[in-house]
Protein backbone atom coordinates (compact mmCIF):
# COMPACT_ATOMS: atom_id res chain seq x y z
CA UNK A 1 0.00 0.00 0.00
CA UNK A 2 2.87 2.10 0.50
CA UNK A 3 3.94 1.59 -2.89
CA UNK A 4 1.18 3.32 -4.12
CA UNK A 5 1.95 6.87 -2.16
CA UNK A 6 3.86 9.09 -5.36
CA UNK A 7 5.84 11.40 -3.00
CA UNK A 8 7.24 8.31 -0.72
CA UNK A 9 10.23 9.00 -1.46
CA UNK A 10 10.49 12.69 -2.12
CA UNK A 11 13.10 13.23 0.36
CA UNK A 12 15.52 11.11 -1.11
CA UNK A 13 14.90 12.10 -4.64
CA UNK A 14 15.32 16.09 -3.51
CA UNK A 15 18.80 14.63 -2.20
CA UNK A 16 19.78 13.32 -5.04
CA UNK A 17 19.26 15.81 -7.74
CA UNK A 18 20.63 18.15 -4.83
CA UNK A 19 24.20 16.44 -4.52
CA UNK A 20 24.08 16.44 -8.27
CA UNK A 21 23.53 19.86 -9.11
CA UNK A 22 26.19 20.58 -6.36
CA UNK A 23 28.68 18.41 -6.57
CA UNK A 24 28.46 16.26 -9.38
CA UNK A 25 27.70 18.64 -12.22
CA UNK A 26 30.31 21.33 -11.63
CA UNK A 27 33.03 18.76 -11.53
CA UNK A 28 31.71 17.21 -14.86
CA UNK A 29 31.55 20.52 -16.35
CA UNK A 30 35.54 21.34 -15.47
CA UNK A 31 36.16 17.49 -15.91
CA UNK A 32 38.74 17.45 -19.00
CA UNK A 33 36.14 16.75 -21.83
CA UNK A 34 35.48 20.33 -21.92
CA UNK A 35 38.95 21.90 -21.67
CA UNK A 36 42.61 20.71 -21.60
CA UNK A 37 44.21 23.45 -18.91
CA UNK A 38 45.12 23.37 -15.53
CA UNK A 39 44.01 25.96 -13.43
CA UNK A 40 47.38 27.32 -12.34
CA UNK A 41 48.01 27.56 -16.68
CA UNK A 42 44.57 29.15 -16.94
CA UNK A 43 45.71 31.62 -14.40
CA UNK A 44 49.22 32.28 -16.15
CA UNK A 45 47.04 33.27 -19.28
CA UNK A 46 45.02 35.42 -17.85
CA UNK A 47 48.14 37.57 -16.64
CA UNK A 48 49.89 37.28 -19.39
CA UNK A 49 46.92 38.14 -21.63
CA UNK A 50 46.37 41.37 -19.54
CA UNK A 51 49.55 42.50 -19.83
CA UNK A 52 50.04 41.87 -23.46
CA UNK A 53 46.75 43.47 -23.89
CA UNK A 54 47.50 46.97 -22.44
CA UNK A 55 50.84 46.49 -24.02
CA UNK A 56 49.22 46.24 -27.49
CA UNK A 57 46.75 49.18 -26.62
CA UNK A 58 49.14 51.61 -25.09
CA UNK A 59 50.98 50.96 -28.68
CA UNK A 60 47.68 51.20 -30.50
CA UNK A 61 46.88 54.93 -29.06
CA UNK A 62 50.61 55.86 -29.62
CA UNK A 63 49.96 55.21 -33.13
CA UNK A 64 46.88 57.19 -33.23
CA UNK A 65 47.73 60.04 -31.11
CA UNK A 66 51.07 60.57 -32.78
CA UNK A 67 49.80 59.96 -36.12
CA UNK A 68 52.16 57.63 -37.90
CA UNK A 69 52.44 57.66 -41.60
CA UNK A 70 51.94 55.04 -43.07
CA UNK A 71 48.64 54.21 -41.88
CA UNK A 72 49.85 50.51 -42.50
CA UNK A 73 52.11 50.66 -39.80
CA UNK A 74 49.25 49.95 -37.95
CA UNK A 75 48.10 47.16 -39.03
CA UNK A 76 51.56 45.01 -36.73
CA UNK A 77 49.14 45.49 -34.08
CA UNK A 78 47.14 42.20 -34.72
CA UNK A 79 51.01 40.35 -33.17
CA UNK A 80 49.68 41.56 -29.55
CA UNK A 81 45.77 42.11 -30.18
CA UNK A 82 46.47 38.24 -31.57
CA UNK A 83 48.34 36.39 -28.46
CA UNK A 84 46.46 39.05 -25.72
CA UNK A 85 42.94 37.38 -27.32
CA UNK A 86 44.49 34.17 -27.69
CA UNK A 87 45.12 34.20 -23.95
CA UNK A 88 42.21 35.87 -22.37
CA UNK A 89 40.09 33.96 -24.41
CA UNK A 90 41.86 30.66 -23.28
CA UNK A 91 41.67 31.21 -19.73
CA UNK A 92 37.86 31.85 -20.19
CA UNK A 93 37.17 28.42 -21.54
CA UNK A 94 40.23 26.65 -20.26
CA UNK A 95 40.90 25.69 -23.54
CA UNK A 96 44.20 25.89 -25.61
CA UNK A 97 43.18 25.34 -29.20
CA UNK A 98 46.85 25.06 -30.42
CA UNK A 99 47.08 22.29 -27.59
CA UNK A 100 43.87 20.87 -28.71
CA UNK A 101 45.21 21.02 -33.19
CA UNK A 102 48.30 19.25 -31.81
CA UNK A 103 46.24 16.92 -30.37
CA UNK A 104 47.75 17.59 -26.79
CA UNK A 105 46.05 18.47 -22.70
CA UNK A 106 47.47 19.69 -19.75
CA UNK A 107 47.99 17.10 -17.44
CA UNK A 108 49.71 19.10 -14.83
CA UNK A 109 50.30 22.13 -15.17
CA UNK A 110 52.67 22.86 -18.63
CA UNK A 111 53.09 19.20 -18.72
CA UNK A 112 51.14 17.96 -22.11
CA UNK A 113 49.62 14.07 -22.82
CA UNK A 114 48.59 13.08 -25.68
CA UNK A 115 44.62 13.16 -26.01
CA UNK A 116 43.32 9.50 -26.65
CA UNK A 117 39.54 9.64 -26.32
CA UNK A 118 38.68 9.86 -29.69
CA UNK A 119 35.12 10.99 -28.15
CA UNK A 120 37.34 13.84 -25.89
CA UNK A 121 38.97 14.46 -28.84
CA UNK A 122 36.41 15.29 -31.47
CA UNK A 123 34.36 17.24 -28.72
CA UNK A 124 37.88 19.37 -28.12
CA UNK A 125 38.06 20.05 -31.46
CA UNK A 126 34.43 21.30 -31.60
CA UNK A 127 35.45 23.96 -28.88
CA UNK A 128 39.00 24.55 -30.40
CA UNK A 129 37.58 25.72 -33.65
CA UNK A 130 34.56 28.08 -31.45
CA UNK A 131 37.66 29.35 -29.94
CA UNK A 132 39.42 30.13 -32.57
CA UNK A 133 36.56 31.69 -34.78
CA UNK A 134 36.44 33.65 -31.47
CA UNK A 135 40.18 34.68 -31.28
CA UNK A 136 40.19 36.09 -34.82
CA UNK A 137 37.00 37.57 -34.77
CA UNK A 138 38.27 39.88 -31.57
CA UNK A 139 41.57 40.02 -33.28
CA UNK A 140 39.97 41.46 -36.89
CA UNK A 141 37.29 43.96 -34.85
CA UNK A 142 40.32 45.15 -32.69
CA UNK A 143 43.28 45.36 -35.44
CA UNK A 144 40.55 47.71 -37.72
CA UNK A 145 39.44 49.89 -34.90
CA UNK A 146 42.97 50.87 -34.72
CA UNK A 147 43.49 50.98 -38.10
CA UNK A 148 40.54 52.54 -39.27
CA UNK A 149 40.32 55.82 -36.59
CA UNK A 150 41.84 58.75 -37.97
CA UNK A 151 45.38 60.17 -36.24
CA UNK A 152 45.28 63.35 -35.03
CA UNK A 153 48.67 64.35 -33.91
CA UNK A 154 48.47 65.73 -29.81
Amino acid sequence: AMAQIPDMFHAQKNYCFRAMEQECYPRFLRSKAFGNLTPVSALVRLVLGLIILWIGLAVAFSLVFLDVKPKSKRFFLFIPFTFAILFLISHQYELDPILVFLGQSESTPFRTIRIGEPYVKKLLLGRAIWVTILVVAFDAALTLLFWAVPGHRL
